[in-house]
C-alpha cells in the first residue's frame, strides 16, 4: 500500500512536467505517441514474458524432461 502510493505521488509530480514538455516539442499529437510507444513496449514485454514464456529455463544438457528438482521421485 505504501508503494502504490508512493508510485502515485510521483507520477502526480512527473507527469504534468513530461506531459507539458511533449505538448511543447511535438504539440497537440506528442503526448498520445508517448502513450502509443509506452503500450507498444508494454504488449511486446508481456507478449515475449507471458505469452512465449522466454523466461523459462530450458533443460540442462543430458536430462530427462520428467525429472523432479528435488531428487525425491516417488
Amino acid at each position: 500500500l505504501g508503494i502504490s502510493a508512493s508510485l502515485e505521488s510521483l507520477t502526480r509530480v512527473i507527469a504534468p512536467a513530461v506531459g507539458g514538455f511533449l505538448l511543447a516539442q511535438f504539440g497537440a499529437v506528442g503526448p498520445g505517441l508517448f502513450t502509443a510507444l509506452v503500450m507498444f513496449w508494454v504488449v511486446s514485454f508481456v507478449w515475449r514474458h507471458l505469452v512465449h514464456g522466454t523466461d523459462a529455463m530450458p533443460p540442462a544438457a543430458g536430462s530427462q524432461g520428467g525429472e523432479m528438482i528435488s531428487g525425491s521421485a516417488s
